[in-house]
């Protein structure tokens, strides 16, 4: 007692499933290809002490920069009495500062 409209249906959904079927085997080819990639990089020739030989030279690196460090007064005069406020959020704000501050300084 099925009519024509219920066999119509029936081969889009068994289309439908069976798009979906792939899509969900691509993916997870995907991730195990990823997975992987991964396992085989960790796995590379680094051992703890030549990490922390890499680690050290990027702590000494960063030690020999030398930060530059504004005055208040200087941080005023950047940004016109902290007047052009772009954004504030959980690590501060962020003001706009003059073009000619740097030509300036």
């Amino acid at each position: 007692m099925s009519s024509d409209g219920d066999r119509s249906i029936a081969p889009a959904k068994t289309l439908l499933l069976s798009i979906i079927g792939l899509v969900l085997i691509i993916k997870i080819l995907f991730l195990v290809a990823i997975w992987l990639r991964r396992s085989r990089h960790s796995g590379s020739n680094v051992t703890p002490d030549t990490q922390s030989l890499t680690i050290d030279k990027f702590l000494n690196a960063v030690e020999l920069e030398n930060p530059i460090r504004f005055t208040s007064q200087q941080l005023s005069i950047a940004t016109d009495n902290f007047t052009h406020l772009l954004v504030s959020g959980g690590s501060g704000a962020l003001y706009k500062l003059q073009r000619d501050f740097w030509q300036q300084n």
